[in-house]
C-alpha cells in the first residue's frame, strides 16, 4: 500500500514537472520488495535524491578515493 501511495504522489508531481517543461528523473523504478540489496533499494526508491547527493556531496568530497570518510557526512546529511 505504501508503494502505491508514493507511486501515485511522485508520478503526479513528475507529470506536473513534465507539463512545465522540466524532465525530472524517474523515482521508484521498481517495487520496494523487488530489490536484492539495500543499495539497490536506495537507488531505485530515491533516484533523484541519490543523483543529487552523488553530484553535490559525494564527488566534491573526494568520491571513491575517500569513500570511508565520505560516508559519515553524507549519512548525517541524509539522516
Amino acid at each position: 500500500m505504501m508503494w502505491l501511495k508514493f507511486l501515485v504522489i511522485w508520478r503526479l508531481f513528475r507529470l506536473w514537472a513534465l507539463a512545465d517543461g522540466q524532465n525530472p528523473p524517474e523515482n521508484m523504478m521498481r517495487c520496494m520488495s523487488n530489490n536484492c540489496s539495500l543499495e539497490g533499494f536506495w537507488r531505485g526508491w530515491h533516484a533523484s535524491f541519490n543523483k543529487w547527493i552523488l553530484r553535490y556531496l559525494y564527488v566534491p568530497l573526494g568520491g571513491r578515493n575517500w569513500r570511508v570518510f565520505n560516508i559519515w557526512p553524507i549519512f548525517f546529511f541524509v539522516a
